[in-house]
């Protein structure tokens, strides 16, 4: 019976089937209360519904004698429990017991089975996306110089047994394969960088900003800044050029350039309105930088723009 295909799903099988089971050693589809002794229908009963990790839920519950019975003899002298719930998931059964109050005019009783399914959203498993990475990109990134280091040859030289020598490669190729996957999203995008530079950058992370090396730490961070915009320029240059021998956007390439750029897209005027054109918050800019300067002008106020603009570049190299 399906309760639910986008939830879960139950399998209930009820009915007669002429079956006594009775508890034996290791079988854990029947509890621990069944009665009579097993007949062939029982055995065939247990092997279906142990092959189905199905459980007989009546043996669960232990009851009194005259209330375990599901079928009298006509006689009145045979008295036997034939009569079963069939279950796949145990845990949602809370009673199985005869219905005594109904008479259904045969030789049968009526048995019922009290359910509790639990009403609550359950929450689909997500299974981990995998990432295969195609020989190229195994080739751009030294997989095979990258095993032949974490190889030894000695080690697998020295042991004759196949399966070990077997279990140190698969060691070998799962660990380089993980240090691969470890790369962090800062070196994904400067894998794209020129040689030049990466070297630059790796060069600076080993030396310190502190003492005798503050100075070639930031010699070499002014180095870095000028080569980055040569190849920032030379780069968009390439792109736009590209667009049009292709026949592409140019307004398009122009705008793939400007995402990550920072850019004020609303400014409040002297009023507090808010101004969302370019061609009005760059008027409310200038006026505010007029008035500013000009009420320095009349205050005596030395401002020295060139000091400024060092103290912004030191941070923005140091943002690299």
């Amino acid at each position: 019976m399906a309760i639910d295909d986008d939830k879960c799903k139950y399998t209930m099988v009820m009915g007669d089937f002429n079956a006594k089971v009775d508890k034996k050693k290791g079988e854990s589809c029947i509890g621990n209360f069944g009665s009579g002794n097993r007949n062939e229908s029982g055995e065939k009963l247990v092997e279906f519904v142990e092959g189905n990790k199905f459980y007989i839920m009546n043996t669960f519950y232990n009851k009194a004698n005259d209330k375990k019975w599901t079928w009298i003899s006509p006689d009145g002298k045979t008295r036997n429990e034939i009569d079963f719930f069939i279950v796949d998931k145990r845990e949602i059964i809370q009673n199985v017991e005869i219905e005594q109050k109904i008479d259904i005019g045969s030789e049968n009783r009526a048995i019922k089975m009290t359910v509790q399914i639990s009403t609550k959203r359950q929450i689909p498993c997500v299974k981990k996306m995998i990432s295969y990475k195609s020989t190229d990109e195994l080739k751009r990134e030294n997989f095979e110089d990258r095993i032949k280091c974490e190889l030894s040859l000695e080690e697998i030289q020295a042991n004759p047994n196949i399966e070990n020598k077997k279990h140190i490669i698969t060691k070998a190729i799962t660990k380089v394969t993980k240090d691969i996957q470890k790369d962090t999203k800062k070196e994904k995008q400067r894998s794209n960088l020129p040689c030049d530079i990466r070297k630059l950058l790796n060069k600076r992370k080993t030396i310190k900003r502190s003492g005798r090396e503050k100075i070639e730490y930031t010699e070499i961070t002014k180095l870095i800044r000028k080569k980055w915009k040569e190849w920032s320029y030379n780069k968009k240059i390439l792109e736009l050029e590209d667009a049009i021998t292709t026949g592409g956007s140019i307004r398009k390439s122009v705008r793939q350039q400007s995402v990550g750029q920072n850019k004020i897209i609303v400014m409040k005027d002297k009023n507090g309105m808010s101004k969302r054109e370019d061609a009005k918050i760059l008027n409310i800019i200038c006026d505010f930088y007029k008035e500013l300067y000009n009420k320095a002008e009349k205050e005596g106020i030395e401002w020295n723009a060139g000091a400024d603009m060092m103290e912004a570049e030191e941070r923005e190299n140091e943002q690299i």
